[in-house]
């Protein structure tokens, strides 16, 4: 380290006057010297200060330490201020939007690499540069809207589901995505249906599958900001299934259920009630069952069957032939409890 330069040459009116401000020059330079010298204790609270007011000096570490922490800081706030979940660049329009996504038929292409730009993000803090995504078919999709994601390996996955960006926990659906805008940087999450797990992909467009036919593509901007709920809607999905023996259910996302089972042997011109094994939040269900005599043959016999409340269910036959014991089949669908 440079010495202090200090006066130490003072013409003052007197001789006497002159030595003493000139012993004062001195003394002041050797205590700089010494407290430049000094290395600092790496255990001290940093307060600039304290490098004057206590007689300690910041030592190398600690002011290295210092600047890595505001830059992190620095680097935070700029992270959350570009999410993740949205691409950086790619391929544009001649008038500068973002242009990704064609399609023919219900097949989707994508204009990246070869005569187009490289489409870049970051996922989870990873910068990644995509140079080639392979069409996509959208055969057996069901009419709806989805959402289109890519990963960093540039491959597509096509999905119903709602994207959030806001600082509350929403209430997720299978697949949702949950912008937790309350850290820096954001945190993306997916629910799998049953936790919330990094989301390791980039939101690029969205599709529209009408009467089995693609009525339209839209490329989500690059760098996006503004989308609060993506969709409004899920095309409701199977969450839940259930099988023993002869007894069954599912249950659908939008809280739709079926369900259905056999009765064994059940005695001629009788009646029976059947409790559900999910219960209905009322009796505005439907429920139909047939029947056939021994264990082979047809369930063609239609017979009568009917609500009784919404966790039971009457089944009634009149069998006029042998007078064996019949099998009765049944089944129910309707909205769940609550």
């Amino acid at each position: 380290m440079g010495k202090f330069i200090v006066p130490n040459i003072f013409i003052a009116g007197t001789k006497a006057k002159a030595q003493e401000v000139n012993e004062n020059f001195a003394s002041i330079q050797e205590e700089l010297e010494k407290k430049a010298l000094k290395e600092g204790s790496e255990n001290q609270t940093f307060y600039v200060a304290n490098a004057t007011e206590d007689g300690q000096a910041v030592s190398k570490n600690q002011m290295q330490t210092f600047v890595a922490e505001t830059n992190n800081t620095t680097l935070a706030k700029a992270c959350a201020d570009k999410l993740s979940l949205f691409a950086s660049s790619g391929n544009t329009d001649n008038e500068g939007n973002a242009e990704l996504i064609t399609f023919s038929d219900l097949e989707l292409t994508f204009l990246v690499g070869n005569n187009y730009p490289t489409l870049k993000g970051n996922i989870q803090g990873e910068n990644i540069e995509i140079k080639e995504i392979e069409n996509f078919s959208l055969s057996g999709f069901a009419n709806g809207k989805y959402n289109i994601f890519v990963n960093k390996n540039g491959e597509i996955s096509v999905l119903s589901n709602n994207i959030y960006i806001q600082p509350q926990e929403p209430t997720l659906l299978l697949n949702d995505i949950w912008v937790d805008t309350s850290i820096m940087p954001d945190r993306i999450l997916q629910f799998n249906g049953s936790n919330k797990v990094n989301f390791e992909g980039l939101f690029i467009g969205k599709v529209v599958i009408e009467n089995s036919e693609i009525t339209s593509v839209t490329t989500i901007p690059y760098d996006s900001k503004t989308v609060t709920i993506v969709n409004q809607s899920h095309n409701a999905h199977i969450i839940e299934t259930y099988q023993n023996e002869h007894s069954w259910y599912r249950i659908w996302s939008d809280g739709f259920v079926e369900q259905g089972g056999i009765v064994q042997s059940m005695g001629v011109n009788s009646a029976r009630t059947i409790t559900l094994l999910k219960p209905y939040k009322d009796t505005h269900y439907s429920v139909i069952a047939s029947f056939r005599s021994g264990t082979t043959g047809s369930w063609g016999n239609t017979m009568g069957a009917y609500p009784v409340n919404n966790t039971q269910i009457r089944v009634v036959q009149g069998w006029y032939g042998d007078t064996i014991a019949v099998h009765i089949q049944w089944r129910a669908c309707g909205y769940l409890e609550g």
